[in-house]
Order: structure tokens, then sequence, then C-alpha cells
């Protein structure tokens, strides 16, 4: 509230309220946003819930004071997940469960299927050209510093990954950018790689326990699917799970291919139907591993200990 309207301002705001706290208590959130949600019966749900509610609550406390300053009119509001949720799969690897669900995608956090990359995001702005719509466009989270610069006045580095896609999202113009580099990870042998409407996945990161995050998940009496309005603008559908005709990869065998458009949720291996696809993607994905940086597992530092800065995640070293 100090800050002079006058001068130009970047705010980056890092909530952790949806993220699990610790392991004796995953979900912390306040009893009143728990008791706005008694339709939800299970408790985890409940309390996850309650956790977003006070985070939209915190973004409406930013929206209001960018409004009681007068800078909102010439502001860009952007509202975006990291990556997919952490839900049921936990519990098979041992971990807390922030009762997340990425319905109906395949996967979740820490895998490279779409449950683990595909977020949504939000933008708010009076100076969108073409407001109140749906993209389902390919961007890249490293495609906002470009674009903050090009709004910003400042012309793009060279030799940098993100694209300028301003034009798309306030004009509708399509995506600059038609590949992604999901993974390169040579430690578990994962790879994957988005060109165009295809996928490229090769290997599977393993937990602790052993366990791929490679299925559909969906807790008991965690997910209500009548509150999933399947005709809304962007909703993903896809066939039902239990009848949809599967094409099964062995992935940590060979390459797996899917068709991102026509198959969200990955349910068909087309890879022996395009092997020309194939080929390509593995010539990209050779290229981008040629000039990977070697893998570095660096020592615990002591001094990064939250409990060292009263609970607070924040910079430790210089």
């Amino acid at each position: 509230m100090d800050h002079n309207p006058e001068d130009p301002l970047f705010l980056f705001l890092s909530h952790i309220a949806p993220h699990w706290a610790n392991a004796d208590d995953p979900i912390q959130v306040p009893q009143k946003y728990v008791d706005r949600f008694p339709h939800i019966v299970n408790e985890g749900r409940r309390k996850y819930a309650g956790a977003v509610a006070a985070l939209d609550d915190s973004v409406g406390a930013v929206i209001a004071a960018l409004k009681s300053k007068g800078m909102y009119e010439n502001s860009i509001v952007v509202f975006s997940s990291d990556n997919g949720g952490a839900g049921l799969e936990n519990t098979l690897g041992g971990l807390p469960v922030t009762h997340a669900n990425n319905f109906p995608l395949r996967g979740a956090k820490t895998s490279q299927w779409e449950g683990g990359l595909r977020v949504t995001a939000c933008i708010a702005s009076p100076l969108l050209e073409k407001p109140k719509r749906v993209s389902n466009q390919l961007f890249h989270i490293t495609d906002w510093f470009t674009t903050f610069l090009r709004l910003a006045g400042i012309g793009k580095p060279n030799e940098i990954d993100g694209y300028d896609i301003w034009d798309s999202i306030s004009r509708d113009r399509p995506s600059p950018r038609t590949e992604i580099l999901h993974q390169i990870d040579p430690v578990w042998k994962e790879y994957a790689l988005r060109w165009n409407q295809y996928k490229l996945v090769i290997g599977s990161y393993t937990n602790a326990s052993g366990y791929r995050i490679d299925q559909w998940y969906s807790e008991e009496d965690g997910f209500d699917p009548t509150f999933f309005d399947s005709t809304a603008k962007g909703a993903i559908t896809c066939e039902d799970l239990e009848t949809a005709q599967r094409i099964p990869c062995a992935y940590t065998e060979e390459p797996c291919l899917y068709d991102i458009h026509n198959d969200p949720c990955e349910y068909r291996n087309i890879a022996a139907d395009k092997p020309d696809i194939v080929g390509l993607l593995m010539v990209k994905l050779n290229e981008y591993n040629r000039t990977a940086l070697p893998s570095r597992k660096l020592p615990r530092d002591p001094r990064s200990q939250a409990s060292l800065t009263g609970g607070l995640c924040q910079p430790w070293s210089a």
C-alpha cells in the first residue's frame, strides 16, 4: 500500500496455501474456510477447498489494493499454477496427501503425464482487447518473462526460451509456441517432448517406494463428477476410463506417442501408427539433450532449514 502509483510495479506473490505443509498435518487451513463447504463429503477435499478459498480471498485483497490505489486500470494480473496437484497417488509412496485431483487427466505432480504438466491460468486486465474468453493454445511458463518484458517496453534478450504471447492472450492470435521440452532427466532416464499436437514420452520417475505416478487417480468420495461441467469452455473431456479403448505402451523400454488434441487423457499410444513423428521428435529430443548440462546433486545446507527463520522459506545464502 506504500507503493507510489506513479512508479511501475512488478509484484510476484507465490502462495503456499494449497501446498502440503508437513507430514503429520498436510493441509492447514482456518476452520472458517472449511465451514464454507459442508456439501463436500470427503474431509480432505473439504479442507483442500478451504485452502483454495483462502488463497482466493488473498488474491481478492491484492486486486482491491490495486483498485484503491488507482492502479488496476493499467495492470495485468496473472494467476497460474506451477504443476498438477498431489493427491491419492502420494499415499502409495508414503508421502503426505493434499487431496488435489487432476481429473480426468493421467498422472499427477512429479510426472510427465498431462496431470502433472497441464495447468490452468487466469489473466485479468482492462488492457485485454478480447476479454472474457477461454484459450486452449499452447503456452509455457517461460513465456511470461518475455511477455512481461514486452509489456514493460524492454526488448527480448538473445537466446532465451520464452516467447512473447501477449498478442495470443489479448487479441486471440495464434500462439508462437509450437514446442515444449517437458523433461530431460538422465538420472531417471525420463524424457518428454511436446510438438504441435503430439507428445513423446520415454521413461518414468520412480519415487522412494518404487512407485511410478502413471495412472488416473481419484479418492473414494474424493471427487464428485457432478461438479464437473463438460460443456464449459475449455473443459477437458475424455472417454470413460473403464470403457475407453486403450493402447498401452512400455514407456520404460520404448518411446510412446500421444495425440494430445484428440486424446488429452493419454489413453492410446500411437507410436506404431506414426513412426515418422516418433523419429522427428527423437531427433529434436537428442538435440536438446546434446546441449543439456550434467545433473548435479548438491549436499544439504543446514542453513536452509526454515526453522531458523521462524518457518519462513526464503533465500539463506548469497
